[in-house]
Parts: structure tokens; C-alpha cells; sequence
């Protein structure tokens, strides 16, 4: 009798192993946006996504294979008046895999990638539907000579490379309102509306993407924010205010990097305290922390991320000079909290004065808040273009990469993958003759 319990109760255990670790995802649902390009698909999940993403012709169409996954939201009516998709829909395969079917009304490459969950949104898997007869945005940096920057060619760099990141972080949310203007207006929703402008700009640039720390009014610590753009390894952070001062006639744009020895003037002191504070409306109690705060932001040694986000800030300020007045027109140092990530250039945009009346009318405007957003990208623009973060697709495209020599390799061969001379690659590591062996690293210079 005690065997047969004992083989029921193993019996039923080994009907569940295969369960465990083997949780089904959900899509719980799917946005369609196309007022920009490219065209994006958000999918919504439950959990971190296993895909696999191809292109079929004849018609076209993208497919989206999502593995052990259930869909829990109704597709219909999402492509309506969408330029490009005609339809989606979906189907099981055999190996319980969802597949979801763009058919488009023209051939498009498709980009992919996952945003973890993070505060309020749920994990996402975004599909970038880039029109393949439609010639890529052009890149102009901004310099004296008005040069002009290709955009990276996707032939013939290796997959491994990696888009710019940058994390955006409108200020202030939720309980914390920020400034508040003359005329009512709230410092959160301006800046948010900014940054939305910012995002946008450079989401149609190919090989960048930008995220934001908030996506509505809602409150986000200033610690909250930190880990947010380490959570998603930033290449760069920039958070947008606007400013208010006791003064009326205060006016004029900013821009501020971390201080090591403390604020730059009485004003950047002033704002800076007021800023660290709003941490205080969340519930955050950061009293019995300041002290240890203060000697963190006086000994933190980031000397090499505090020269890149003077020349992000340089090159921001120059930008906003082409369409506002300056309130300081040199870059200015203080303590704020979200500038503290060590290894992350960060920045502070004060967009302008909400105490200034005509400023807090301009501020209020969507057309000169899409110039502010503007002017900002031309200036991380012209400092991506001189300073490309590593191991990004713009970094290999103008300063070269490495190249590991694999056996069956031979120099004529990495020279014609890279559609380069083989002249050049000789030229460029000093090689005498074509002699190769595997594991050497090759210089690869820019195409």
C-alpha cells in the first residue's frame, strides 16, 4: 500500500517538472504608432520575451516569433490608417510558439529590441519598421564648417555593435510639481512635454534610441532615476527643468554638470538645494543621509565622465545660445543628485524662468517647446559625432574597431568583408606582408 502511495506521489511530481521554470509569457497588449519615423509596435508582455524576427517578400510582411507565449489582447483595428501596415495578426506554431504577422503595404527592415519593466511600464518588445525604399535621415554635426555625417551603414559592420543609449529624465511628477508659473503652470508637465519632443528627435535617427525615466505625471525619486539609467547602461543622462527664481526678471536657459567642490555661484547653490530636496516628497527622509550624500558628491572621483559631461554640456549650450537667451553663459557646476552616476555623462537643462512671465508663456507653447527639444539634439549630436561612445555602431563607424582573426581567415578575405583595400588594412596594423594567424586582433579603420 505505502509503494503505491509512494508511486502515485512521484508520478504526479513528474508530471510537473516540466512546468517548472516554464511560466508562460503574456502579451497583454500592442500599440501601433506611426507619427514619426520609422513606424514603432510596442508589445506589452508579462515577462522578459524569447523572439525571433525575420522578413518574408511576396507580400511583405514581418513575423515575429514569440516563444512559450499566450496572447491576452485583441489586435483589431491597430493597423487602421497606418501607412504602412496593412494588417496584423496572429497564429500558434507547432512548438507553442506565438507568431505575430505584420503585413505591410511595402518592404520595411525591421529593428527589435526589450525594455525591462521598470516603475509603472511592463516589459516591451519594440519593433522599429524602417522603410527600405526610403533613404535613411542624414546626420548634420554641428561645427564651423556645417560638416555633414553619413549615417552608419548597417553592410558591413558585424551585428555585435550596439545602438547609442540615452536616457532622458523629465524632472520632478506626480506630488512633486516642480515650479509653478504666474500663470499655473507646472514645471512637470512642461518639462515632460520636452522631453517627449527630445525622445522623439532622436528615435528617428538610425542606430540611437532614447528612453525616459517618466512617461506620465508620476513621482520617480532622485534615486530612482539614477538607477533607472544604470539599470539600462546609459551612454549619456540628460534631465530637462525649468527653472523659477525670487526674482521675475531672472530669464534665460542653463546647463549644469556635477560639482566636486560645490556650486559654481550663490543662484546654482540655491537651485541645487531646492532640487535635492524635492526627494523629501515622495516620503524619501534624506536628513540623517545628507551629510554621507554631501561627502560622496565631494569625494567621488569621475574625473574622466566629468570631462565629457563638460563638453555634452558645452555642446548643449552652444545649441540652446542659436535659439534663447543664456541665463549663464558658461556651463555651471552644482550638486544636483541625478548628475551623481560615476561612470555616466550627465547633464542639467534649465529650459527657462516659469517665474518670468514672458518666458512661462513661450515655455507653454508646443512649437517652442519642439525648438527647445531640437536645439537640444543638435547638441548631443555634435558631441556623439566627436565623441562616440565604445562599442557602439557610430564609434565603429568612424574611429574603426577590432577584428579577432579566425582560423580559415586570411587578410584578402577580412579585407573584401569589410569592403575595404587590402592596402589599407596592412597599412593600418603595420603589416608587411598578408601573413595572419588566429587570435590576432586586427585594427578594422572606418569604411
Amino acid at each position: 500500500m505505502k509503494q503505491k502511495i509512494f508511486n502515485a506521489i512521484m508520478g504526479s511530481l513528474l508530471l510537473l517538472i516540466p512546468c517548472i521554470g516554464l511560466a508562460v509569457n503574456q502579451l497583454r497588449a500592442v500599440r501601433v504608432s506611426s507619427a514619426s519615423h520609422p513606424t514603432r509596435v510596442v508589445m506589452e508582455l508579462s515577462q522578459t520575451p524569447q523572439y525571433n524576427i525575420f522578413t518574408l517578400n511576396k507580400p511583405f510582411r514581418v513575423v515575429i516569433d514569440v516563444k512559450n507565449t499566450q496572447l491576452k489582447t485583441s489586435l483589431k483595428g491597430l493597423a487602421k490608417k497606418n501607412r504602412l501596415i496593412k494588417k496584423i495578426r496572429t497564429s500558434k506554431t507547432k512548438q507553442k510558439v506565438l507568431r505575430v504577422v505584420l503585413d505591410l503595404q511595402r518592404r520595411a527592415k525591421p529593428k527589435a529590441f526589450v525594455l525591462q519593466q521598470s516603475g509603472h511600464h511592463p516589459t516591451r518588445l519594440i519593433i522599429d519598421l524602417a522603410s527600405a525604399h526610403k533613404s535613411a535621415p542624414v546626420f548634420k554635426a554641428v561645427s564651423a564648417k556645417a560638416l555633414q555625417f553619413k549615417p552608419v551603414s548597417t553592410l558591413n559592420l558585424p551585428s555585435s555593435f550596439r545602438d547609442i543609449l540615452v536616457v532622458i529624465d523629465p524632472g520632478h511628477g506626480g506630488k512633486d510639481p516642480g515650479a509653478t508659473g504666474a500663470r499655473g503652470s507646472h514645471e512637470k508637465h512642461i518639462v515632460l512635454s520636452i522631453s517627449k519632443a527630445l525622445q522623439k528627435e532622436i528615435n528617428q535617427q538610425p542606430h540611437m534610441q532614447a528612453i525616459l525615466t517618466r512617461h506620465s505625471d508620476y513621482y520617480l525619486s532622485l534615486r530612482q532615476r539614477l538607477r533607472f539609467a544604470r539599470k539600462h547602461k546609459a551612454d549619456v543622462f540628460i534631465a530637462i527643468h525649468a527653472d523659477a527664481y525670487r526674482g521675475r526678471a531672472a530669464q534665460g536657459a542653463s546647463v549644469f554638470m556635477l560639482s566636486q567642490r560645490g556650486a559654481t555661484s550663490e543662484a546654482a547653490r540655491w537651485l541645487a538645494e531646492r532640487e535635492n530636496r524635492s526627494a523629501l516628497v515622495g516620503g524619501l527622509n534624506l536628513g540623517a543621509r545628507g551629510s554621507q550624500l554631501r561627502s560622496v558628491l565631494i569625494d567621488l572621483s569621475q574625473t574622466s565622465t566629468n570631462a565629457l559631461s563638460m563638453k555634452l554640456a558645452s555642446a548643449i549650450l552652444q545649441s540652446l545660445d542659436s535659439i534663447t537667451q543664456l541665463h549663464h553663459s558658461r556651463v555651471e557646476r552644482a550638486g544636483f543628485v541625478v548628475l551623481k552616476s560615476p561612470d555616466i555623462p550627465s547633464i542639467l537643462v534649465e529650459t527657462g524662468f516659469l517665474s518670468n512671465q514672458q518666458e512661462e508663456a513661450k515655455l507653454r507653447t508646443p512649437v517652442y517647446q519642439q525648438k527647445v527639444a531640437q536645439a537640444i539634439w543638435q547638441g548631443l549630436k555634435r558631441y556623439f559625432y566627436q565623441h562616440p561612445p565604445a562599442g557602439t555602431w557610430l564609434s565603429a563607424k568612424l574611429r574603426g574597431t577590432q577584428y579577432v582573426v579566425k582560423r580559415g581567415d586570411s587578410l584578402s578575405r577580412i579585407a573584401s568583408k569589410f569592403k575595404l583595400s587590402l592596402q589599407r588594412v596592412q597599412t593600418s596594423n603595420r603589416l608587411r606582408g598578408t601573413m595572419i594567424h588566429p587570435g590576432q586582433r586586427l585594427l578594422i579603420p572606418p569604411a
